[in-house]
């Protein structure tokens, strides 16, 4: 390995994860909502699941980004 190159830190999916989709995606895939049984957003294997096509409500491209490097990282 490299020591120039910083190592990648890991995205943590409660702190910076969760938020996009609580902004985005709430009150459906959350806790009580219409479509939480079939795609919960609160769960990471949820999002590994959906990947990209999740930007299709996602359109930020900082937020698009995060989720890429999480996805990278699974």
């Amino acid at each position: 390995m490299d020591a120039l190159v910083p190592p990648v830190k890991k995205i943590d999916f409660d702190t910076q994860l969760k938020p996009i989709f609580q902004a985005r995606c709430q009150p459906c895939h959350f806790q009580g909502g219409k479509v939480y049984d079939k795609m919960p957003f609160d769960k990471p294997e949820t999002i590994t699941r959906l990947g990209t096509k999740l930007f299709t409500r996602i359109k930020d491209e900082r937020e698009r980004a995060v989720i890429r490097e999480f996805l990278n990282q699974q």
